[in-house]
């Protein structure tokens, strides 16, 4: 089963008593826990050298995934046995899912077969830049790098661009005491080539 980093996944859990009869009617004191147990994320580290993995990632963000329950008994479409549940894991990787009622293991949980949580789409912001120099002397060019991220830092393995493109660019004086308009310093082209 596959997700995506911050969208919600809909399930439902079917509760039965010890001889397979459905469960009609909310029971007090019911426990219903969804357990996301985290592997890893080797398949989304950065290939680029200077961006490090995000280490403080549950500083920032808090909880990695978020999960409730609820019993499905105001629903005349659905069987009166059912708690219709949701799960959102934020950050990428691989996970282990478990799913208890009163701390007993529902059938097929835990999972055998991992879940793979995939990065969302690319955040600007997130973002980081490798190998971009401090100072850069006019009419140089300098090659650097963008290791492409998604809005809770998750790193994405797609280029930046699919193509070179070329962006015309002006470098101007800073607007004059008199109010006349900036001045042209320097032409020139912004080229984005992707990396394979």
């Amino acid at each position: 089963m596959d997700m995506t980093a911050g969208i919600t996944m809909f399930f439902t859990v079917t509760t039965k008593d010890m001889y397979g009869n459905l469960i009609k009617d909310a029971r007090a004191n019911t426990s219903v826990s969804i357990f996301s147990t985290y592997v890893d994320h080797n398949e989304w580290l950065s290939p680029l050298t200077g961006v490090p993995d995000l280490y403080n990632w549950a500083k920032i963000y808090g909880r990695d995934m978020v999960g409730l329950a609820i019993f499905n008994n105001l629903s005349s479409s659905e069987p009166h046995s059912t708690y219709t549940s949701q799960l959102t894991i934020f950050r990428a990787g691989k996970y282990s899912l478990d799913i208890k009622i009163n701390g007993a293991h529902v059938a097929q949980s835990p999972q055998i077969e991992q879940t793979l949580v995939k990065p969302a789409l690319i955040y600007a912001p997130t973002c980081i830049v490798d190998g971009l120099p401090l100072l850069m002397v006019a009419g140089s060019s300098y090659t650097f790098r963008i290791q492409t991220r998604d809005f809770y830092s998750n790193n994405l393995k797609v280029p930046l661009a699919t193509a070179a493109q070329a962006w015309q660019a002006q470098i101007l004086t800073e607007t004059n005491d008199d109010g006349s308009p900036p001045v042209v310093v320097a032409n020139g082209a912004i080229v984005d080539k992707a990396d394979s």
